[in-house]
């Protein structure tokens, strides 16, 4: 029903749009086929006002958003947020790839929302956007809800509710809106967006503390600052959850006393202090044929 207003904004922006539809019944993905075709050969004839149109694909397939773009039924909660839930390698086409993300009017029929949020980061490139929406609204779904929670078991999230669902996800919050301007009449609808950012917070803090490891000097002498790293061979276990990656971070080297007269005094200056850090997680990517053969985290 949408993909006519698609194809007319998009002329009216100059853009070419390429869009998958994708919906659990044969029958309905048969039938937008058919209507996308048709669609398609209207507009090739110049449509109504003898424009050309813009070039556009509409295709839609078979399937459940989760299991297509992440392949697994749902995500399980992990450090970074959500698993990106991959089984089939082939799933990875769908990732990061999409510059839009829509949910219409089905939004509360997904069993498990953080699973469906988590599909539609994973689908969209970076700064894209992600839309929930509902024609009739949230107070309606609610109502199916209520009447059929097997086959709606949630609801249309508040912006309260959307917030801490985003919480530990590479979206942030745009807008959410329950009434719109449709053909000059204000009705009650439901519209939520979000844009994909690259970066997401962490579901707890982590907290490593250890000797400093005596690294190959390359940070002061190529990066023009210091680094410190943490052994490998003592973090193994404590690493192997967390992601290799760039982490905004802290860092505290411990107070150096000696003995004098009747007290301790610090022998060096800086420490025992919190320094704010950019903490990295991996094989030190920045030296190119030097990596570390384990991952290790430095600051």
């Amino acid at each position: 029903a949408l993909f006519s207003t698609y194809l007319e904004l998009a002329d009216e922006l100059e853009l070419s749009l390429d869009i998958t539809g994708l919906d659990l019944s044969p029958k309905m993905v048969e039938f937008a086929n058919e209507n996308s075709k048709r669609l398609m050969v209207e507009r090739n004839d110049g449509g109504d006002d003898g424009k050309d149109p813009g070039e556009h694909s509409v295709e839609c397939v078979t399937g459940d958003f989760v299991q297509v773009i992440l392949g697994a039924e749902r995500s399980e909660e992990t450090l970074t947020g959500f698993d990106h839930g991959v089984v089939d390698e082939s799933t990875s086409k769908y990732r990061g790839v999409f510059d839009a993300v829509m949910i219409n009017a089905c939004f509360g029929n997904f069993y498990d929302s953080n699973s469906a949020i988590t599909a539609a980061a994973n689908c969209l490139k970076d700064n894209g956007v992600f839309i929930i929406a509902h024609p009739l609204g949230a107070e309606f779904v609610e109502k199916l809800a209520r009447e059929n929670p097997k086959t709606v078991p949630n609801k249309l999230p508040s912006k309260e509710t959307l917030a801490t669902m985003l919480q530990f996800q590479p979206l942030k919050q745009l807008d959410l809106a329950h009434a719109g301007e449709i053909d000059g009449t204000t009705k009650t609808i439901y519209y939520a967006s979000m844009q994909k950012q690259p970066r997401r917070m962490l579901r707890r803090v982590v907290r490593l503390r250890g000797p400093v490891d005596q690294g190959y000097g390359r940070g002061g002498k190529k990066l023009g600052f210091p680094t410190a790293n943490l052994p490998s061979s003592l973090f193994a276990d404590a690493l192997s959850e967390v992601p290799t990656g760039v982490y905004v971070g802290s860092a505290t080297i411990e107070p150096q006393t000696e003995e004098e007269g009747e007290g301790k005094v610090e022998t060096k200056k800086g420490r025992g202090v919190v320094h704010k850090a950019v903490v990295n997680v991996g094989y030190s990517p920045t030296f190119d044929g030097e990596e570390n053969k384990e991952k290790i985290v430095e600051a």
